[in-house]
């Protein structure tokens, strides 16, 4: 499940694409999720323009500041992975089953809140997080919560608060039944304080 943006539409054609599913109300602007048969795996893209349409760098402007509403953006990602879970998908088109993941397999704090959404909705699929790089962790007032639809017990320091803010970083470890990295000395390294950037308890 990838954000559809600018610079892999225009590389890409929608029309090889199968429209699975659509929602009139994703985060302040409609989405659907499209289908494409790939060569070893199909993607499933999350075409919302309104959040992902745009080109160049994902998380940065053209003068090096960060993309307005970040929190938002990945938040509707991680929404539609628990929608996803919840309610399934028809992948091919002459089935009239669906398909429900055995497991979410989500990375870095861009894929936070996954495990919150899910206990939203009180899904039982487990949710496996995987750490890349700890110094980015998504940082978010509470104040946003509304605009997050996340409920407060996200709030609680066993969750995702970090020094009065809301790390999606901190919500996934927190949350999710399995956590992996990269490599086993970078798991040894997040253990310390150099490396987990403030989360070395977590880790630990």
């Amino acid at each position: 499940l990838l954000p559809f943006y600018g610079d892999i539409k225009a590389r890409l054609n929608k029309a090889d694409m199968r429209v699975m599913s659509e929602y009139g109300d994703c985060f302040g602007g409609s989405a659907q999720l499209l289908k494409l048969n790939g060569i070893e795996n199909d993607v499933i893209f999350m075409d919302a323009p309104h959040l992902f349409g745009f080109c160049g760098n994902p998380y940065t402007l053209d003068d090096g500041t960060d993309r307005p509403d970040g929190d938002v953006r990945f938040a509707a990602l991680s929404w539609m992975a628990a929608q996803v879970a919840a309610h399934g998908l028809s992948l091919d088109v002459n089935s009239r089953g669906l398909w429900f993941p055995d497991i979410i397999h989500t990375h870095d704090w861009q894929t936070g809140l996954v495990p919150h959404y899910c206990s939203q909705s009180h899904l039982k699929t487990p949710v496996l997080f995987t750490v890349h790089n700890a110094a980015f962790q998504g940082l978010t007032t509470f104040e946003r919560s509304s605009k997050l639809r996340i409920s407060p017990e996200i709030s609680s320091f066993d969750n995702g608060e970090f020094w009065g803010k809301l790390s999606f970083l901190k919500a996934g470890l927190n949350g999710a039944n399995f956590l992996t990295t990269v490599s086993p000395s970078y798991a040894e390294e997040l253990k310390t304080a150099k490396f987990s950037y403030g989360l070395e308890g977590v880790f630990q």
